[in-house]
């Protein structure tokens, strides 16, 4: 599955070096952030995954690499492949598929080796669609996945690097990498073949290192099954390859299989590319398709049983836990009641006196009883202001306020509509206080009951 992630460091590993690329997504491709190559100590391989995951970690540190999810691509050299062709089916049926042609195309090897699958879009007129099986070796993953947490990076996904580099090509591609070349034949964006062969890109211009190499490329060509004829063949080398050198391979080389276009490329950025694609169905080693699916220890009906007793247990908790909170407040508040108890009575004598003396004794004029019924209304949340009060003789008014915010005014006028000493409450227009600020205007015309008040008292 392709990475979906906008940032991504990309890896491709071969047997003495690494490529490494941190890239960006932009628009519909990738923009490199930076890009450099690690090439192993001699005394560091890939069996030595602790010490080869520091020197990586290291490089990492001092080039300046700062993202640390990686895709991992493996070179050709580590990678088997076989091309089929199978008709459609859902996910657990092509696990079998899959499963029944690796017995029997990997028969003495499959039960040391890790498994996936790449299934291209379209069908043949049989109804079947392209499948590429591609295998690695369980040691070489494991010391892959070794030397990512050595480094200290997010393996999201390890995958053959060479495949990145017949996106878009066809016919006979050819990829030369620090250790290894990868050659495919590739037909209709489909990689249908997969060889292998060593190569040393650094030694092209010593006539016994590019006479091997040629012979092995030529042979590993004649190897691949199935005839492209006229299709050509595509010799991808490393940038680091001068010109002239690699001008004088290409042509040595088409003395042998015929016509050859030279592409420079590099494997990092090409597997960034593959990597980010929309369209690209990657396989990955590290979460393989083909491993069968976690068996569940529990029946489905101790499942059940298991949820239903622990919904139980959850509904008990909850009770008790509410009975308890219920019980503890009920305590101090008893607590409470009984320290104040003999002083609340008195208290409350006194008050009842008061108010029998209040009709002999309150001199107050009604305008303070109606300022104070206003104020009881006020609401709990929010800020109110009062900007002006008018208030006539017979005891009908008109209050200006500010509010802070929609809410807090209909909480106010709410509260008005509830007092009984408050009569005839109108509200009128809202109006916004201005600039950015969420306070408004209102005016609110009422008229005061001074009966309901003495009534309350």
């Amino acid at each position: 599955m392709p990475s979906q992630r906008s940032h991504l460091l990309c890896i491709t590993l071969t047997p003495s070096s690494a490529d490494l690329a941190e890239v960006r997504r932009s628009g519909s491709g990738v923009q490199v952030i930076r890009r450099s190559t690690l090439a192993f100590p001699d005394s560091i391989g890939m069996d030595q995954p602790a010490a080869l995951g520091k020197a990586l970690a290291e490089h990492i540190e001092q080039t300046g690499y700062t993202e640390r999810h990686a895709v991992i691509g493996l070179c050709s050299r580590w990678v088997l492949t076989r091309h089929k062709r199978v008709p459609p089916a859902d996910a657990d049926t092509m696990r079998g598929i899959c499963n029944l042609q690796i017995e029997r195309e990997f028969a003495g090897s499959a039960a040391e080796m890790t498994f996936d699958y790449q299934l291209a879009e379209g069908v043949d007129a049989e109804n079947r669609s392209p499948l590429l099986l591609a295998g690695i070796h369980a040691k070489i993953l494991r010391q892959v996945e070794q030397i990512a947490d050595a480094a200290g990076l997010k393996a999201d996904a390890i995958t053959p690097a060479t495949l990145a580099a017949a996106n878009g090509q066809n016919g006979v591609v050819i990829q030369v990498e620090h250790g290894a070349a990868g050659v495919m034949r590739v037909s209709n964006a489909e990689v249908v073949a997969l060889a292998s062969c060593p190569a040393d890109p650094s030694r092209l211009d010593d006539p016994e290192a590019q006479e091997r190499l040629l012979s092995d490329l030529s042979r590993s060509v004649l190897q691949l099954p199935g005839d492209e004829g006229g299709s050509g063949v595509s010799l991808m080398l490393p940038t680091s390859v001068g010109a002239d050198d690699a001008r004088a391979l290409a042509d040595a080389l088409a003395e042998r299989v015929g016509k050859v276009g030279l592409i420079a490329s590099d494997p990092a950025v090409l597997l960034a590319i593959y990597a980010t694609e929309p369209s690209t169905a990657m396989i990955d080693f590290a979460a393989s398709r083909l491993r069968p699916p976690k068996q569940s220890r529990v029946s489905p009906s101790m499942r059940w049983a298991i949820r239903a007793a622990a919904i139980v247990l959850l509904i008990i908790g909850v009770a008790g836990y509410l009975w308890m909170d219920a019980t503890s407040h009920r305590d101090g508040l008893q607590a409470q009641y009984d320290t104040i108890k003999d002083k609340a009575e008195s208290l409350d004598q006194v008050r009842a006196d008061a108010n029998l003396a209040s009709v002999w004794y309150d001199k107050r004029p009604q305008t303070l009883d109606a300022m104070l019924e206003l104020t009881r209304t006020f609401p709990s949340r929010g800020e109110i202001r009062v900007e002006t009060l008018t208030l006539r003789a017979d005891m009908s008014g008109q209050i200006d306020c500010s509010a802070e915010d929609r809410e807090t005014m209909d909480d106010y006028f709410s509260k008005m509509q509830e007092s009984r000493a408050l009569l005839q409450i109108n509200r009128g227009s809202v109006r916004p206080v201005g600039g950015n600020s969420t306070w408004i205007n209102f005016p609110i015309a009422f008229s005061f009951d001074p009966a309901a008040m003495e009534a309350r008292q």
